[in-house]
């Protein structure tokens, strides 16, 4: 299996592509607080939290409208669409989209792909963002990783 090195916590420091994801505490900040703890603006997201796990090809990158989401691998998303954000926490405009195919799609994957500069053979990384007391989802994370020969690199921008 390829390293990859998360960026956001030290160069040269890896880890396995697999469990990359930092058990961390993030803030959804007001308007965005759990409606079942309405105390609770905070969530919580790490490896065991990992959605889907996407390798872009051609159709996700050039003329793209989103990310194709295999037949497969549409149990593993949410039904409902909940908010996208990325590693900043910088709320993304996508969400999930099922018509004659499944797709994460919207004005923010092309600007998302654009900022990470994205490329066929680059990994993105959908992570469920936790309530921090009752554990229900409250949206979700998406992580880009740049191919680079055999390595895996966490972009973070």
């Amino acid at each position: 299996m390829a390293e990859a090195v998360n960026m956001n916590l030290a160069w040269g420091a890896t880890e396995k592509v697999a469990g990359l994801a930092d058990n961390r505490i993030y803030s959804l900040g007001l308007g965005h607080q759990c409606p079942r703890c309405l105390d609770t603006p905070n969530v919580k997201s790490g490896p065991e939290y990992l959605l889907l796990e996407k390798k872009l090809c051609d159709n996700d990158i050039t003329e793209s409208h989103g990310i194709y989401i295999r037949k497969e691998d549409e149990p593993k998303v949410p039904k409902a669409n909940f908010p996208f954000f990325d590693e900043s926490m910088q709320l993304k405009a996508m969400q999930f989209h099922r018509g004659d195919k499944y797709y994460l799609r919207g004005k923010g994957w092309k600007k998302f792909a654009r900022e990470k500069m994205l490329d066929i053979g680059d990994t993105v990384k959908i992570f469920a963002l936790r309530c921090q007391s009752c554990e229900e989802i409250r949206g979700c994370m998406i992580k880009a990783y740049k191919k680079v020969n055999a390595l895996t690199f966490d972009v973070h921008g």
